[in-house]
Parts: structure tokens; sequence; C-alpha cells
């Protein structure tokens, strides 16, 4: 992992692998109970999550996706299947050929699918997704310090603009 990325916590990985129908099933799930959102303080970050009260559902979206499933608490026997940043991102691409037009329309108000550059997700493997992740990472990565370093420049540039302008001031005054 590189250094510039935050390590996964362990816990929240998946513990099996989907099949074709697994997938669909979960999107059927996700179609009638999900929702998605961004979220951070910078409304970078992704959430996925499920709300049931059987519990099961929720433990097998766990198993095959990662993430985490709580109690809501308040004695209501509500549970909710979360599922957060490049996790949430690689099932929404998974799910996203059964989801309806509605759903995908919502899906794409986000820009959770930024990363992989307006292509279709249908199809992709999840390892090609992962691939593509990082590198999309790495590119803002670099775009972000490229900024950094223009915009100081730019800082740079204007305050000795600035300093020149009230030297060529003072100087005229001791002149005159």
């Amino acid at each position: 992992m590189n250094n510039w990325t935050r390590p996964n916590r362990p816990e929240l990985e998946a513990t099996k692998i989907p099949s074709a129908i697994d997938v669909a099933w979960s999107a059927g799930i996700y179609e009638g109970e999900g929702t998605c959102r961004l979220c951070g303080h910078t409304k970078r970050g992704f959430m996925a999550s499920v709300t049931q009260k059987d519990p099961e559902l929720l433990y097998r979206l766990r198993d095959w996706f990662g993430g985490s499933v709580r109690d809501n608490g308040a004695g209501i026997g509500v549970h909710t299947w979360d599922i957060c940043g490049d996790r949430a991102r690689i099932f929404m691409c998974l799910i996203y050929e059964f989801l309806t037009v509605r759903r995908r329309e919502q899906l794409d108000g986000t820009n959770a699918l930024e990363f992989l550059r307006s292509a279709s997700p249908i199809g992709i493997p999840v390892s090609v997704l992962q691939s593509k992740l990082l590198s999309f990472y790495e590119e803002e990565r670099d775009r972000r310090i490229s900024a950094t370093g223009k915009k100081r420049r730019a800082q740079r540039s204007e305050y000795y603009q600035k300093k020149k302008q009230l030297l060529t001031v003072v100087a005229t005054r001791k002149a005159s």
C-alpha cells in the first residue's frame, strides 16, 4: 500500500467471493432498500447502505462485499449494512448493470464512479476496477501536488510584485 492512502481495516474486508447470481440478488436488495451518498468534509467520500429488519440479508452482503452491519439502536430492531470508500465504489460498479434507470441516475449524480473516466462499469472485473481506482488516486494526488505548487508560485510572484511596487514608491518619495 502506498504511504499516501489510508490502510484498509481488515475486519471490513469481504470473506467470500460472490457469484454472478449473488451480485444480481444484491442489486435487487439494494434497489429496494439501499441508499448511497457522498460523505466527509470535502464530499469526496462515498457510502452505500442497506437497512433491513432481518439482519441475515445484511450479513450476506457483508460477507460478499465487506463493510459492517450494525444495530440502529433504540430497540426498534432495524439493522444497517454500511460500506464506504473503495469498497462501496466497487460494489456499485458490480451491481450497476442490474439497477433501474432511476437508481443509475442517482448513482451517476454522485460522481462516485468518476474513476472509470466515463466508461461503463458493466462487465469490468474487480481486479481491473481496483487498478483503475489506484491509477485514478495517483493521478489525483499528482494533480493536487502540481496545483498546490502552481498556487504557491503565483502567491510568491504576487508578493514580490507588490514588494517591488512598494520599493519603487519609497524610492520615488526619497528622490523627490
